[in-house]
């Protein structure tokens, strides 16, 4: 990992300051072509091989700037909750948008009032409060089986329907995902690793979002 100097985090900052603070009729294609959704990401993957603090100047700089964007759900909440995947590659390089489907119905993140099960290679139920799930071509979602064994699975969006949940932030599209034996595929092995991924990518979202913010 190559983290930047103090100095080049400054020129980050001011860079998208700058950007960020002109009218663009593309501002999502301005940001992929920047390479900031591929800032942190490991170079294997395609990224730049900075890291989080690096990535935080970013989402600071957005958060100013008011700017509605998929970028804290795709480049942040579902880049790490896709580690290992082909998926996450897509993402570092702007072609595909993901999201992320970790809580209830009623917005919890206790496992065990997911309303989301899975079984095999299917997923049903719905899942609330999704960011801009309509962008997304990727939907990672969380999932309990009638056991209550944990599991992180990604959906193609094109397999759920979408309900737009109205909220008073304009600059938050938030969605309630429902999959009805949407066709899936598991990011790590059901239990305790997809339990441990499922906190990491939260405990990420809670820091990100107060750059963000």
């Amino acid at each position: 990992m190559t983290t930047l100097t103090d100095g080049e985090r400054e020129e980050l900052r001011s860079t998208a300051r700058s950007v960020l603070g002109r009218e663009a009729a593309d501002r999502w294609g301005q940001i992929v072509d920047l390479g900031w959704t591929a800032i942190h990401v490991d170079e294997a993957a395609g990224g730049a091989g900075c890291g989080y603090a690096d990535l935080a100047v970013v989402l600071h700089e957005i958060g100013r700037a008011l700017l509605p964007s998929p970028f804290l759900a795709s480049s942040v909440l579902a880049d790490r909750a896709l580690a290992g995947d082909p998926r996450r590659s897509e993402l570092a390089a702007g072609g595909v948008v993901g999201t992320v489907a970790l809580a209830s119905v009623d917005g919890s993140y206790e496992p065990a009032r997911l309303t989301t099960r899975w079984a095999g290679d299917r997923v049903d139920g719905a899942a609330g409060f999704v960011l801009d799930a309509d962008l997304a071509e990727v939907i990672v979602v969380a999932a309990r089986d009638e056991g209550g064994t944990s599991a992180v699975l990604a959906v193609e969006r094109g397999s759920v329907s979408l309900e737009r949940t109205p909220t008073v932030d304009e600059t938050r599209r938030l969605f309630r995902v429902t999959f009805d034996a949407a066709e899936a595929r598991h990011l790590c092995e059901p239990g305790p690793e997809a339990a441990g991924r499922v906190e990491q990518v939260l405990a990420l979202g809670v820091n990100a979002a107060a750059y963000d913010a």
